[in-house]
């Protein structure tokens, strides 16, 4: 709450559970918020607004008090052939959709976007897929175990945002990448 705004955290909830979505090819229907806020419920249209700023119906949910502010956003969508973590192969070229790093060198206050048009465009090549949401090092782990294999992540290629040392670009998260 420190560095953001109520409509920013309401983006990052949303967008975070929107890359879920792209991750698998998905294409989301809506969005469902649970929300708790201690001092009444006067952030509550701004945190809804940030969500709706990605472009997807925020269909309902649930908001109460509650001793601590809490969001919460669950994504609904649908995918013909759902890309899983479990698909991938020995011998698959491992890539990433974009930059990494982006997150950890702004201080983790850059705007979140959910890649779902490329998660969509993927679905028909990719064996498997993960949103880059804890950093390359352990979500290529997660993606490796789910799929039986290992990996090997070439660190001086990866595309990394302009700011981003190596180590923010691997281990820094919330990239949101795929």
């Amino acid at each position: 709450r420190s560095r953001m705004s109520p409509a920013e955290i309401g983006h990052r909830a949303a967008g975070a559970s929107l890359s879920d979505m792209a991750a698998m090819g998905a294409e989301p229907i809506c969005l469902l918020a649970a929300v708790g806020l201690p001092d009444g419920f006067a952030d509550a249209a701004d945190l809804t607004a940030g969500m709706a700023e990605h472009g997807v119906p925020v269909a309902g949910g649930d908001l109460s008090r509650a001793p601590a502010r809490a969001v919460a956003v669950t994504a609904l969508g649908r995918a013909e052939r759902p890309v899983l973590r479990s698909g991938g192969r020995p011998g698959d070229l491992l890539v990433v959709t974009g930059m990494l790093g982006a997150q950890a060198a702004s201080g983790y206050t850059a705007r979140v976007v959910p890649r779902l048009a490329e998660g969509r465009a993927l679905a028909g090549v990719a064996a498997a897929m993960i949103d880059v949401s804890d950093g390359i090092a352990t979500d290529v782990r997660r993606l490796a175990a789910a799929s039986g294999t290992g990996a090997i992540v070439e660190l001086e290629r990866l595309r990394r945002a302009p700011a981003a040392a190596h180590e923010q670009a691997a281990a820094g998260g919330e990239d949101f990448e795929l």
